[in-house]
């Protein structure tokens, strides 16, 4: 019932055609087995609608072999979080990885687990609306590295602020800047679409700030 509410348009699916080849790839290719695909599909039903060949292994692919995580690694991420099928790898994942890899020092790039951890925990938080100005705040206050991986995300706005010591009006006005500047990356200079477009908006409020892009 949860993959029918979560995805409708699967009752026009055909069976043999479309849901059980996919069934099978996540249970017998990827090596899920059963429980895991139906807990993938029951938690991402939009699972069922994508091409295994254009979108599914692509984003196994990736994992594997662009994150290093090797087979039980990208298993790892895809039981923790499903949504991460449905996510461009070039706007939405890469982005992240190489962002919080690269400059916020997290040191992924030589360490497969904290790439998986990692990828699981942020995934589904925006880059400019909430990792970007998070690791930036961090860093003015002289608190650089003070959180994992997942606490750059996973925090609400109040709890952020106030284990950092900063009021919301800072907090807001540096998502603000860093909206505004992945905003003008993307138009670039002519006014016209960029590169590295994430397609999320923002972090928002005091809320969890989860938007899947």
């Amino acid at each position: 019932m949860k993959v029918i509410i979560g995805n409708p348009q699967v009752l026009n699916s055909s069976l043999e055609f479309n849901i059980t080849p996919k069934v099978r790839y996540l249970a017998e290719e990827l090596g899920l087995g059963r429980d895991g695909a139906a807990k993938v599909i029951t938690r991402a039903p939009n699972v069922l609608g994508l091409s295994i060949e254009n979108c599914i292994a692509p984003k196994v692919m990736y994992l594997e072999e662009e994150l290093g995580l090797g087979r039980a690694g990208a298993v790892k991420v895809i039981i923790g979080r499903p949504s991460v099928l449905n996510m461009s790898v070039e706007d939405n994942i890469a982005p992240k990885v190489k962002f919080l890899a690269e400059e916020a020092g997290f040191g992924c790039e030589n360490s497969p687990d904290t790439n998986a951890s990692m990828l699981v925990s942020v995934a589904s938080y925006s880059l400019a609306g909430r990792l970007v100005p998070r690791v930036r705040l961090l860093r003015k206050h002289g608190q650089a590295g003070r959180f994992a991986a997942s606490g750059i995300g996973q925090l609400t706005n109040d709890t952020f602020c106030e284990k950092v010591g900063i009021t919301m009006e800072e907090n807001d006005a540096e998502v603000a800047a860093c909206v505004r500047e992945h905003a003008e990356k993307r138009l670039g200079p002519e006014g016209g679409a960029g590169a590295g477009g994430e397609g999320e908006v923002g972090g928002g409020g005091a809320g969890a700030g989860e938007i899947d892009g």
